[in-house]
């Protein structure tokens, strides 16, 4: 397979929704027109950033990592152009970019979400944690 250098339209990194349901659709969205979150202003002091948004109709609130957060993720929507003939390679292309998992939940307390998220009670918090272990076993150990 081959690959392709992405575009200039591609290069911007958007964070990657994950919502608390199923969709029957894989692929990019236009998540910008129909989805967009705000960040609500709460009394902690803390840098968690708690964003809010509605998916049909439905209430979601979310933790935005703070921006000086370092993170070692760097995702990427890849699709397949694949040839009619059987012994031609495919194309990869990138179609977009991220570097941040928001996991929105159905909850309507801010103070659960803020809890949920610092005691480690997530799904792709606990995935990003992996993440690091996996780099800390395979890089190149400094001499």
């Amino acid at each position: 397979m081959t690959s392709e250098a992405p575009t200039t339209e591609e290069n911007d990194c958007q964070p990657c929704h994950s919502l608390p349901c199923k969709i029957d659709f894989n692929g990019r969205a236009p998540v910008e027109v129909y989805f967009s979150p705000q960040e609500i202003p709460h009394e902690k002091n803390d840098d968690a950033i708690v964003c809010a948004a509605q998916f049909r109709g439905r209430q979601l609130l979310a933790v935005k990592p703070p921006p000086h957060q370092q993170t070692t993720m760097a995702g990427r929507l890849l699709e397949i152009d694949a040839c009619k003939a059987r012994n031609s390679e495919g194309k990869v292309r990138v179609k977009a970019k991220f570097n941040s998992i928001l996991e929105w939940k159905h909850e309507h307390d801010i103070g659960t979400v803020q809890n949920n998220h610092s005691s480690g009670n997530s799904r792709v918090r606990t995935a990003m944690e992996w993440c690091d272990v996996a780099h800390a076993l395979h890089d190149a150990i400094p001499i």
